[in-house]
């Protein structure tokens, strides 16, 4: 009795206290972050009530992730209630949809951000965590990007190709064909009806995540954007045109021309292409073609007959001003008048051979020379080395 006596005062006077497991710090706030980021394992820290505990939560990121995270777990007391490691461990399996991250969990607040694939997950990511919060009282801050990290111009393109109704699109803002994460893209061009417009964006806002898209296109019509369709693969970087005024002889970058003004229009083609042959049509707004070079006046289309090179270019001029007009009425030319307004469209085509046997009407519909160019590309698409188009706009 004496020795039992004796060992339980040792008991309670804590003899034996250095060989008991001492209790576990009280962590305050209680906290778990997890980071994911590119090409590196995800990073697991924080607290956990055991060790058991601990292991479930980084089994739980290795299945989400693929990876077994790295990163230490300190255990402590101080769990927040009952529910918490359950209810941190499904945060961690919403947030693993992201592909980067940076979840910090403080008792029963929370930041996160992060990268999201592309807007349509972020979108599905973002309504998960709302919902978590509200269904568990949980605080949430947030800020999401939606990705991809980078697109390229040419799966822009690729994207657009079967709304584009007036003609190749042009992309612009790319950085050695890229596109960041936040580098604004910018179409350009011409459309045929407003709603295409609409629908370029329609196809471009779910893949181009946080980008944002300016569509500064111009629309024309149906029948303008009708050679344009027709001649879409033909390079259009060789033949320039040169809009100005007749009066002052001024260049017209825009295109607008008032009533009392003469446009006149140059086609520009480099020096070497003197051996081969140009055609130049206007399409008027109700859809009929004025075939400009030839014409019924002049039937040359070899370019160096044309125009002599100067300064490296064939500077050929299809509508003159009414003083050339004057002198020789061979050339072409007009003067906006009162109620004559519209957009018409200048094409310039170059070919090695001429496109046709002989000239063409001095006017036809669109649709005829469509089909003619149609019937040329399908049997020779060689011919057609590049084009070029402009469009005057008549107005008061």
């Amino acid at each position: 009795l004496v020795q039992l006596a004796a060992l339980g005062l040792a008991w309670f006077g804590g003899a034996f206290d250095p060989f008991l497991t001492p209790p576990l710090p009280v962590a305050d706030p209680y906290v778990l972050d997890l980071v994911i980021a590119d090409g590196t394992p995800p990073v697991l820290t924080g607290n956990a009530p055991d060790a058991d505990t601990a292991n479930t939560l980084r089994i739980s990121v290795t299945n989400s992730l693929g990876q077994t995270p790295t990163g230490e777990i300190v255990l402590a007391a101080g769990l927040p209630d009952s529910n918490w490691t359950g209810e941190a461990q499904a945060l961690l399996q919403h947030v693993s949809a992201l592909e980067t991250a940076q979840l910090s969990i403080s008792d029963r607040n929370a930041t996160l951000a992060g990268r999201a694939a592309d807007a349509a997950t972020r979108s599905s990511v973002t309504a998960v965590i709302d919902s978590f919060a509200a269904d568990h009282g949980w605080q949430i801050i947030r800020d999401l990007q939606a990705g991809p990290l980078s697109i390229s111009a040419q799966a822009i393109a690729d994207a657009i190709r079967n709304v584009e109704d007036c003609g190749p699109l042009t992309i612009e803002g790319a950085n050695q064909g890229q596109f960041g994460l936040r580098d604004p893209i910018r179409i350009t061009g011409n459309i045929a009806e407003n709603d295409t417009r609409a629908a370029i964006a329609g196809r471009l806002d779910p893949m181009v995540g946080d980008r944002p898209i300016t569509v500064a296109t111009q629309t024309l019509n149906s029948e303008l954007c009708t050679i344009r369709r027709t001649l879409g693969a033909v390079p259009t970087n060789i033949v320039t045109l040169a809009l100005s005024n007749g009066e002052t002889g001024q260049r017209n970058l825009s295109g607008v021309f008032t009533v009392g003004q003469n446009p006149v229009v140059d086609v520009l083609i480099p020096q070497q292409h003197g051996n081969d042959a140009l055609w130049v049509l206007i399409v008027e707004p109700d859809g009929s073609v004025f075939n400009v070079i030839p014409n019924r006046m002049d039937a040359r289309t070899q370019i160096g007959q044309l125009s002599e090179p100067q300064d490296g270019f064939h500077r050929i001029r299809a509508l003159h001003t009414i003083e050339e007009f004057l002198a020789d009425n061979g050339d072409l030319a007009f003067r906006i008048t009162d109620g004559n307004f519209g957009k018409s469209e200048i094409i310039a085509i170059l070919s090695r051979a001429p496109l046709f046997d002989g000239r063409r009407p001095t006017s036809e519909s669109v649709a005829a020379t469509a089909q003619a160019l149609d019937e040329l590309l399908a049997t020779d698409a060689d011919n057609i080395i590049g084009f070029a188009a402009a469009i005057i706009d008549a107005r008061p």
